[in-house]
């Protein structure tokens, strides 16, 4: 679901356990209802009644399909203050506000002063209907005592991050092999999504039925859904290739909104031991802006800028917010709520200098490239014991694989480009054997003596400032213990 929950400093004046859950309970859910739509799940915020000196801010994954971006969206949060063990009594949610904000990976923000259990519908006019992308993952699991192939279809919201945490579950839990996907369209019109599997090859025959059902509801509120289908080999010898096609389309649909999978798979894949050591590697990279950076930039963007306007408006319509300007501008932080949305998209500090030039505020990017050049400097004099030791403690190991470990398919910025930087590209095919690449080059820093000031640097030089901020905030608790 990849919830984000961004807490300012100082909202809270007491030690709290804060949970964050998301209920599959239908009892839980608001009811069928024709004048709205619901487009989130229905999130725990816990404990439930705790009020906040200062706005927080949620955001999670919406897959709403791109074509709804046509439609008039008009969301709206439903809370309910009911006691977690009893049945939600839903209300619109007046002081809350919530925007869909669409920059590449489709969210839901929802800004809120107290904790509750909430959701978001999105209020219906006319006979428009909502869209959300649905991937149809097709996993093959070989029975060879049977002679059998189960081909499994997973229905899961076709949202990155949704699909690379599935994908790593079922890597812990199962033994069958990812081997197609495929994107559809399902609208919100309460249709049953239907499955079916054609184009079998000859040495295999289908011991079930061709078509499946899979109930509306269960796909919309993404509960990954799944059906099977069985083929039996159909030769006394164990067939050389399997092969079919699985298509999955919601009821009365259109030919181009169905995933059609093609399925060509050579035998010998399932029949390998070295399956068992495939790795698929998931993390969701969450950037960090520092409290007194926060606050450095708002006092230069908090004051409103009545000549050209260049002020934290400016940044809000830069996020795609500038609905949400009445509602900012209501509080008292309108800045700081802003940099949350920011650190929400995981868009890096580089970016943020990039984007303060853009809404002219030079002077915002100056402070943004002083804080990032003076943290460097006063990590290498304050914190000589790490230097000296050139030790990557496991705690900071651990917040480095999860981030570089993962391949970015897009840019590269992962544990190759660390490799790269340090000078050993000739050890890759190696360190891709390993269970942790990443966690291999650590040690090897180690080794060359690179200190974590030093490692800073070289994630900058990747791009990779939330690997450079994790290392940053890690020295800072560090060396507070220190003295």
């Amino acid at each position: 679901m990849n919830i984000v929950l961004s807490i300012p400093k100082d909202a809270v004046d007491k030690d709290v356990t804060i949970k964050i859950a998301v209920s599959h309970n239908d009892q839980d859910r608001p009811p069928v209802n024709q004048s709205y739509s619901v487009v989130g799940p229905v999130i725990h915020c816990l404990p439930h009644g705790l009020h906040f000196k200062k706005t927080v801010a949620l955001s999670f994954g919406c897959n709403l399909h791109l074509a709804t971006q046509n439609l008039p969206l008009d969301l709206q949060v439903l809370y309910s203050d009911s006691d977690v063990d009893d049945v939600p009594v839903w209300q619109e949610h007046d002081s809350a506000s919530c925007h869909f904000v669409v920059d590449g990976s489709r969210r839901c923000l929802v800004f809120l002063d107290h904790f509750c259990v909430f959701t978001v519908v999105n209020k219906t006019t006319g006979s428009e209907t909502l869209a959300k992308g649905v991937n149809a993952l097709v996993y093959a699991d070989y029975m060879a005592n049977a002679r059998k192939m189960r081909f499994t279809c997973h229905c899961v919201d076709n949202e990155v991050t949704e699909i690379e945490l599935f994908k790593c579950i079922q890597a812990r839990d199962s033994e069958a092999a990812l081997v197609g996907s495929q994107p559809f369209i399902v609208y919100d019109n309460h249709n049953h999504i239907t499955l079916s599997i054609t184009d079998i090859a000859a040495s295999w025959q289908l011991q079930d039925n061709v078509t499946k059902v899979i109930a509306f509801l269960k796909v919309w509120r993404n509960m990954h859904p799944n059906c099977s289908f069985v083929l039996q080999s159909t030769t006394p010898d164990v067939a050389t290739e399997v092969s079919c096609s699985v298509t999955a389309e919601q009821e009365s649909s259109d030919e181009g909104d169905a995933a059609h999978v093609v399925v060509v798979e050579d035998m010998n894949k399932f029949q390998e031991s070295s399956r068992h050591l495939r790795q698929i590697q998931t993390t969701t990279r969450l950037s960090t802006i520092p409290h007194q950076l926060k606050m450095q930039l708002a006092s230069l963007l908090d004051p409103p800028d009545h000549i050209r306007g260049h002020d934290w408006r400016h940044l809000a319509s830069e996020l795609g917010l500038d609905e949400q300007v009445p509602y900012l501008e209501s509080k008292g932080n309108p800045t700081e709520l802003l940099l949350m949305v920011w650190e929400m998209r995981n868009d890096s500090l580089s970016s943020l200098t990039t984007t303060m030039r853009d809404i002219e505020r030079e002077d915002a990017a100056t402070t943004i490239r002083s804080f990032q050049e003076t943290t460097t400097v006063e990590m290498a004099e304050t914190s000589p014991k790490l230097e000296e030791e050139c030790i990557v403690p496991e705690d900071l190991k651990t917040e480095l694989v999860l981030l570089l470990d993962p391949i970015d398919e897009v840019n590269g910025y992962d544990w190759r480009h660390l490799a790269a930087e340090l000078g050993l590209d000739h050890k890759i095919g190696y360190l891709q054997r390993k269970a942790s690449p990443t966690e291999e080059l650590l040690r090897h820093c180690e080794m060359m003596n690179i200190s974590l000031p030093a490692l800073v640097t070289v994630m900058r030089n990747m791009d990779r400032e939330d690997a450079a901020v994790t290392i940053e905030v890690h020295v800072s608790i560090t060396y507070d213990t220190y003295l």
